[in-house]
């Protein structure tokens, strides 16, 4: 089949490819695209509200190249420690393919940014899980999720996710919780005395408290996006089919790895559903796990048809664009 040979592939070639999608969705961003509101950039507890002052083009610069990046990062990450079947570029090309209609509809918010800091805080959490003899992977893994949510308060419910995440991947001993806790603290004491030392650390938890509830609920649905975002559930169902189904099969360090981003799924669609001002732009981060699962799907699955029509469907919703 068209797709089969790609999909089962261990080459590399389509890293030099990515480059040229994301161009495409640039391109068409400039000539078709149009500016669709933002989201809402919070100030987080520690300032961070240095992109103000950056032209619109400037802003789709920037959102190529960290979604390029971000891409690049996640083919190395399984590269370093292989939690999918084999070694495949295809979660760098999901992850491209899944966030092209945010980078043609020019969407700039700060969760692509801070998607970069959980990237972190996953290493650490596929070391803890590689790594039972050393607490420093739990300590950064606590680290990041910490400085994410301190600049963007949007995502305090991944701190849930931290400790929860801990008993899928085989690290809950009290030794264990107590070096996530103290990765977690260390950025939280900085940020206390941050706030102590410029005299604000009584607006430190109204200024929390603020950031966390500014916006407006995700309340409707067009037609194109129930559609859309139906397709990616569709998908989403088989692939964690096929993942129960391998399941028996696979390394332990790659059963919990696949737990941990299945967890990671559902909390950022808690954090969708549940946390005000937070709307499409969370793809940039819900991709993340999604690229991974849907890749697992398609190097293990022993239907190649079915295969080849699924990414195909994949393609067909994440490249046509509502404009």
């Amino acid at each position: 089949m068209i797709f089969d040979g790609y999909l089962r592939s261990k080459k590399t070639y389509m890293l030099f490819i990515l480059p040229l999608v994301v161009a495409i969705a640039g391109v068409c961003h400039f000539y078709f695209g149009r500016n669709l509101p933002e989201g809402i950039a919070t100030q987080g507890l520690i300032p961070s509200d240095v992109v103000a002052c950056i032209r619109p083009e400037g802003k789709a610069y920037i959102i190529c190249l960290f979604t390029l990046g971000i891409a690049y990062f996640l083919f190395f990450i399984n590269a370093w420690y292989k939690f999918l079947a084999q070694q495949t570029t295809l979660p760098a090309v999901i992850y491209v393919l899944l966030t092209f209609g945010l980078i043609v509809q020019g969407t700039f918010s700060w969760i692509l940014f801070f998607t970069f800091f959980i990237s972190l805080a996953f290493i650490g959490l596929l070391g803890a899980i590689n790594n039972t003899k050393s607490n420093r992977f739990i300590f950064n893994f606590g680290f990041w999720i910490a400085w994410t949510v301190l600049f963007y308060p949007k995502f305090i419910l991944l701190v849930l996710w931290a400790f929860c995440v801990l008993f899928f991947s085989g690290r809950s001993t009290l030794k264990d919780i107590m070096a996530l806790l103290i990765g977690i603290l260390t950025p939280v004491y900085f940020t206390f005395f941050y706030y102590y030392w410029t005299d604000q650390l009584n607006e430190f938890f109204s200024l929390f408290k603020d950031n966390l509830l500014e916006g407006e609920y995700l309340r409707q649905l067009t037609i194109f996006q129930i559609v859309r975002y139906g397709t990616l559930l569709f998908l989403l169902f088989i692939s964690l089919y096929y993942i129960t189904v391998y399941y028996p099969v696979s390394m332990v360090s790659q059963r919990r790895s696949m737990l941990s981003l299945v967890s990671m799924l559902f909390f950022c669609i808690l954090t969708l559903l549940f946390i005000p001002g937070i709307h499409f732009d969370m793809m940039y981060l819900v991709a993340l796990p999604l690229a991974y699962i849907y890749s697992q799907y398609f190097v293990t699955s022993r239907l190649p048809i079915v295969g080849n029509i699924l990414f195909l469907l994949l393609l067909g919703v994440c490249l046509v664009v509502e404009i």
